[in-house]
Formats: C-alpha cells, structure tokens, sequence
C-alpha cells in the first residue's frame, strides 16, 4: 500500500477483499471447533484431523488461502503487494517478504500442532465433524478462495478504473509538491 504504485494499490485492495473470505473461514473454523470442545487453546487440541476429516480439509484450505499458496486468493494479492513493493524500494519488498514467511511459518506450526500428533487434552470423545449448515458455510468460503486464487480477472478488472484513478491523482499530487519544493514554496 505504501509503495503508491498500481500492482501495490491493486494487491492491497484484493488482499481486503481476500481476508474478508479468509478471516472470515478462520473465524467460523475457531467456533467450529469452540462449539465441539468448549475450548480455543491450543495446547488443549492435537490429532483431529482422523476425528474430524472435513473440518481440518476447509481449515488447510482456509489456512492456506489466508498465507498465500498459489491457487487460493490469497496469492494473488500477495504477490501483487510484493510486486508493487519491490518495484518501489527492492527493501519493501525484502521485509513484505519476510513477513509472508512468517506467517506461512505460524500457521504450518499451528496447523500441524492441532490437527495431526498424539489427541489433545480437550479433545473429548470422539468429534463431530462438520454439520450441514456448517459444510454450506466452508464449502462457499472455499469456493470463492479457489475461485479468486484461479481466475482472478473479474475482480482485478472491477477495481482497475478507481486503481489508475488514484494512482494518477498521487503522481499528480507528487509533481506539484516537488515542483512546490524546488521553487520554495514548500514547507
């Protein structure tokens, strides 16, 4: 968003757009799991993925969107604001980088602690896995994820005129100001 320049501008507006999914899915995966164990800590969960298969398949499919992989939204975005932030100043780039690896690493650790390993404390009987109303709400989530992550044209074009249109009026803006600045008339 900082770099002002239109791969910037357009990576950050899909990456909103993205996390509304992807946030979202999390969220709905955190009460998923709250309503079955009356828990959220961490420590408390490990080895549901052979209690509750389609509840960890949406939550690596959510998860995965949410640190970027190639075929989810979140890609898209990512590499956009990367693109936008090497091509401003190549170190906006290098810490957006290390960023996205950060977090790729949190949740690959988080992923791992809570659905595959020995059962966790909290993890009480045997697990329900995802209920009708619940497959309804992690299937669209989905959906939309894989959809904006493999054909991401119709949202890029919908956003391209206000995109270039504040691009434009930035540059403009930073013309007159170094015009103003060289003349004097600054601050």
């Amino acid at each position: 968003l900082f770099a002002l320049n239109y791969q910037g501008l357009q990576g950050s507006l899909l990456t909103m757009i993205n996390l509304g999914f992807s946030t979202a899915g999390l969220f709905f995966i955190a009460g998923f799991l709250y309503s079955r164990q009356q828990t959220t800590e961490l420590s408390a969960f490990g080895g549901m993925a052979k209690q509750v298969p389609l509840l960890a398949t949406f939550f690596l499919i959510i998860g995965l969107a949410s640190i970027g992989l190639p075929g989810t939204n979140g890609f898209v975005g990512e590499f956009l604001i990367l693109l936008g932030a090497f091509k401003a100043k190549w170190w906006f780039g290098a810490v957006a980088v290390l960023g996205v690896i950060f977090g790729a690493a949190y949740f690959l650790w988080y992923y791992e602690r809570s659905m595959f390993g020995p059962l966790g404390a909290a993890v009480k009987g045997t697990m329900s896995d995802l209920q009708p109303r619940e497959k309804i709400i992690a299937v669209s989530l989905s959906v939309m994820i894989l959809w904006i992550g493999l054909y991401p044209s119709p949202f890029l074009r919908i956003m391209n005129g206000s995109i270039q249109a504040l691009v434009d009026r930035v540059q403009q803006e930073t013309k007159v100001s170094l015009q103003d600045n060289r003349t004097g008339r600054g601050y």
